[in-house]
Order: structure tokens, then C-alpha cells, then sequence
């Protein structure tokens, strides 16, 4: 089974990212923290799988999203920003001179940076 990482508020899913496949450690930590945080705080980062939106249901296609943790089903109401990063699998060499993982980067620092400032500030 293929998974996201979550970037919110510092907080990568480090299970997710590194490609877990304990689907109860995965959505307990993601039930956990969206009992806690709005879910338009997440920005879902998929690096393995499919992620497939299902316009008409509203809701990621439950049979074919094998990137999606059950604990993100029927949670958004539209398709959720998000950042796939599944061709830098097939990648040798990533660093800031890839321009596109430079645009990755380039829409992750900021999720991070403001979570970052905001955890200095109340802490």
C-alpha cells in the first residue's frame, strides 16, 4: 500500500514517510491530530500510490486511492491541496538544482516555516 506523508504545523508523519504499512499506526496518528487541528491544515504529500479524487462522491475513491490512509476518507470536501511527489521515486539525484524539486520545496517550506515560527512563539 502506497502512502502520504503529511506536512502540518512541523509535524511530517514520519511512519507515512518512510512507507509504513501499519494502517492503525497511520490513522490513529492522523485521527489523532486532526481531533486537534482543522483539516485544511494538512497539505498531504503522496509519494507512492494512487490518489484519486471522485468528483461526484466528493470523497477519494476508496478502491482505487491506495496512497490515501482510511483515516482521510470522507474528511475533505473537495479534492484537498496536495503535492505529489511520486516521480522523484524514479529520480537519482535531488537537490535544489532539479527545478521541479525546487517547486516542491518551494510549496513545503512555507507549511513548515509558518508551523515552525508559530511553535517558537506559543512554546
Amino acid at each position: 500500500m502506497g502512502f502520504i506523508a503529511g506536512v502540518s504545523c512541523g509535524i511530517v508523519l514520519r511512519h507515512a514517510l518512510i512507507g509504513s504499512t501499519d494502517v492503525r499506526r497511520v490513522c490513529g496518528g492522523l485521527l489523532g491530530w486532526l481531533s486537534r487541528h482543522p483539516v485544511d491544515r494538512l497539505l498531504p504529500v503522496v509519494t507512492s500510490g494512487q490518489w484519486v479524487w471522485d468528483t461526484d462522491r466528493g470523497d477519494f475513491d476508496r478502491q482505487r486511492s491506495t496512497a490515501v490512509p482510511p483515516a482521510l476518507h470522507g474528511v475533505f470536501r473537495e479534492e484537498p491541496r496536495h503535492l505529489d511527489l511520486r516521480w522523484a521515486r524514479s529520480e537519482s539525484e535531488l537537490d535544489l538544482r532539479h527545478s521541479r524539486f525546487r517547486d516542491a520545496v518551494a510549496e513545503l517550506a512555507p507549511a513548515i516555516s509558518a508551523c515552525t515560527q508559530s511553535h517558537r512563539v506559543s512554546g
